[in-house]
């Protein structure tokens, strides 16, 4: 299992997340005609480190999980929902994927003047193990 594919089952598990968004999580960009609120995710970069035997296997990746919604305040909501299971946590087991850090390190509010869609853009730094 990929990391964004962890990712989404660990926001879908989580009770105070699915009764906002249901299972409406996307990989990249929302359907055309999305029902609202929703998630977006993006992988903004990976860095990989090295040790004097090759990749260390422990990449940390930049996610961006884009919290859309109708309002300012009901996007506002499904981020604090979104940052309350996946910030500051530790050592778990995301499908196939062992996180071993999560921290967001960014926020920023987001406007689509073409859809009329507002939200919260979170930036996580997670470090994980590749198996």
């Amino acid at each position: 299992m990929i990391l964004e594919e962890g990712i989404r089952a660990v926001l879908l598990a989580d009770a105070g997340v699915s009764a906002l968004i249901g299972t409406r999580v996307f990989p990249r960009k929302a359907p055309q005609t999305p029902v609202l609120p929703l998630i977006t995710m993006a992988r903004v970069a990976t860095g990989r480190g090295h040790d004097m035997e090759g990749h260390d296997g422990l990449p940390k990746a930049q996610i961006q999980l884009s919290c859309w919604a109708v309002t300012p305040l009901e996007a506002s909501t499904v981020a604090t929902a979104v940052k309350a299971r996946l910030e500051g946590r530790e050592w778990e087991t995301w499908g196939s994927v062992v996180e071993e850090s999560s921290l967001c390190v960014g926020e920023v509010d987001l406007d689509d003047p073409d859809t009329g869609r507002v939200g919260v853009g979170l930036d996580f730094a997670i470090q994980y193990q590749e198996i």
